[in-house]
């Protein structure tokens, strides 16, 4: 009978030992669920009162007079197109937080003169142009005007006149000009000596030498050492006839032909 009654008081504290766990797991996990409930209300608060400071922020300073474009600080500005570029800029203005820089890059890339232009905002109010400009290379001769060309072939200016330290290009169509370009980085070095560059009829790159009669077939590299090779053997070999054209594109070697006499 003792083992009977023992048993049945093991089993029911047991049963009530259950049952404990069970209400305070219950109470445990109620707990839990208000605290971050409480933790979830405290950060949406924090952040509803951020939002609105941030945009009662960004209102003010999209705003502030003190924030408005005032002026533009142009860096390496175009020469030929500066009035284009003054047309252009004035028509951007307001708060210089708001200002459209890629509408305003891509109105500015459309100048002839402009190879690429980065802008920068300079609180509080000027905004800085820094251009980077075309080089004019060459002058196209072509019905007494000189289009004043860059090393891509893109007309940058219109003149009657020549300009100084420029490359005269005769006898040339505008779409050849591409076939110049190897022969830039010798001519670029000589250009005051070089009076025009053009094609003959065989499309093959000619000079016309300042104090030359005769005309030039250039090679690409060493163009002053063959030139001055040349002029060195035709002292020697007595050349006194008109020379029409002399070839330097071959190394080691030179031809040239005599003029046609009438």
């Amino acid at each position: 009978m003792r083992e009977l009654s023992g048993a049945g008081i093991r089993g029911e504290a047991e049963f009530f030992r259950r049952i404990n766990n069970r209400t305070l797991t219950r109470q445990k996990r109620i707990r839990t669920i208000q605290a971050r409930g409480l933790h979830l209300v405290l950060i949406l608060a924090v952040l509803g009162m951020g939002a609105m400071l941030a945009w009662r922020a960004a209102n003010f300073l999209f705003t502030w007079e003190r924030l408005n474009v005032k002026s533009f600080h142009l860096i390496n500005p175009p020469v030929f197109e500066r009035q284009q570029v003054h047309q252009a800029i004035k028509r951007y203005r307001g708060n210089i937080l708001a200002l459209d820089f890629q509408r305003l890059r891509r109105e500015l890339m459309q100048l002839r003169e402009v190879r690429s232009v980065s802008l920068a905002r300079r609180l509080p109010s000027t905004i800085e142009v820094i251009f980077v400009l075309r080089t004019p290379v060459f002058q196209f001769d072509r019905d007494g005007q000189y289009h004043i060309i860059d090393r891509d072939g893109v007309v940058l200016e219109s003149s009657r006149e020549p300009r100084a330290g420029l490359i005269t290009v005769r006898h040339l169509r505008e779409k050849d000009l591409p076939r110049l370009t190897p022969y830039l980085a010798e001519l670029e070095l000589v250009r005051d000596r070089v009076e025009y560059v053009g094609m003959d009829a065989f499309h093959r790159v000619v000079i016309k030498w300042r104090g030359l009669p005769e005309l030039v077939y250039p090679p690409v590299r060493d163009l002053m050492p063959r030139l001055k090779a040349y002029a060195q053997w035709k002292r020697r070999l007595g050349l006194t006839r008109p020379i029409r054209y002399v070839d330097l594109r071959f190394e080691n070697r030179f031809y040239f032909a005599y003029r046609q006499e009438a």
